[in-house]
């Protein structure tokens, strides 16, 4: 019988392991699977990648506007800053709160206040489930982003890879919901799942998406008029663009990129690399040695932001608990290294 890993995710078409070992798509195989998920007349149960994909279009659009009609030094400075803080917030809540739990809320009312601290673009299923997997399979046959299938394999796995299994029995669907309640969305009834393929109802998706944008529309439209509205979410592409390529990047494309004396962990091909590193605290290598640690920047250089916001929310109450393992990091791992070098 298959681990309950195994069965989460919906397989493509051309399956992700054969015989148990990698299976490498073609191209022309990843994007008719890419196209063919999409396909709501098909099958309905298609909406969720739809989701992405209208979000994705919706503030390249605004990218464009803000290029072709506002664009100015403010605006741009502006708009960086902007992507950081979304891009860390991302961190922050899809990656550190919603697949690792690691830390806790005061309340449901300040979670529902820091999940929409920035413009939403993704749900939460289709990053925290498939990033359970990862974690479970990082870099082994049945990973939903492995590298060495390559950049496209990678670039495309939230749409062919990520969404959930539509066969699930219900002892496994509920075991299923217990990985996502903790974010405070609305899980569907078995008997909903099995009509909508999803965790979530399109409903209430359309509406939590429906409310962020109207809010931070009105917010930035309060603040500085149509040009900011259009940096602010133009500038949330350069994240929803980037996170196809993290995961390949990553990972050192598939090839072992790691240092000694900077990358501990050798489980996988997970590396510290300073960019993602700087705007989004994703220390890679750090958060695999780690993954369920609420902050990842350990060593001097290794900026960690969405630590940063978690240790404020923590200091004025509104965090209760994080788990830091930077002390056992310096002590299981950077010390003893130090000691055998010098």
């Amino acid at each position: 019988m298959s681990r309950f890993v195994d069965r989460l995710l919906k397989p493509p078409s051309y399956g992700l392991v054969s015989a148990g070992e990698l299976v490498r798509p073609t191209p022309a195989q990843l994007w008719r699977e890419f196209f063919g998920r999409h396909n709501v007349l098909a099958d309905k149960r298609n909406w969720i990648n739809w989701v992405f994909a209208l979000s994705t279009a919706g503030v390249t659009a605004a990218m464009i506007v803000h290029w072709a009609y506002f664009a100015n030094v403010y605006l741009v400075l502006f708009g960086a800053a902007y992507a950081v803080f979304g891009t860390s917030h991302a961190t922050f809540y899809l990656h550190r709160y919603g697949a690792h739990r690691a830390f806790v809320f005061r309340d449901r009312f300040w979670l529902f206040i820091c999940k929409n601290l920035a413009i939403k673009v993704t749900t939460e299923e289709i990053y925290t489930i498939s990033h359970v997997v990862h974690h479970a399979l990082a870099d082994q046959p049945g990973d939903p982003h492995n590298p060495e299938a390559g950049w496209l394999n990678c670039a495309l796995s939230i749409s062919n890879h990520h969404p959930i299994a539509w066969d699930l029995g219900e002892a496994d669907y509920d075991r299923l919901t217990r990985l996502i309640v903790h974010t405070g969305v609305r899980v569907n009834t078995y008997e909903q799942y099995k009509r909508w393929g999803t965790l979530c109802h399109p409903v209430h998706t359309l509406v939590a998406f429906a409310g962020n944008w109207s809010l931070w529309a009105a917010v930035f439209y309060a603040l500085g008029g149509p040009g900011l509205v259009a940096t602010a979410f133009g500038y949330t592409a350069l994240y929803t663009w980037g996170i196809r390529n993290f995961n390949y990047f990553g990972h050192g494309g598939g090839r072992d990129r790691r240092k000694d004396g900077k990358d501990f962990h050798r489980g996988d091909l997970a590396r510290n690399h300073w960019w993602p590193g700087f705007v989004g605290g994703e220390w890679h290598n750090n958060h695999h040695l780690f993954p369920n640690g609420a902050r990842s920047g350990f060593l001097r250089g290794q900026v960690d932001l969405p630590w940063l916001l978690i240790a404020g929310l923590r200091r004025v109450g509104i965090i209760t608990c994080a788990n830091d393992p930077k002390e056992r990091f310096l002590r299981e791992y950077y010390e003893p290294w130090r000691q055998r070098t010098t």
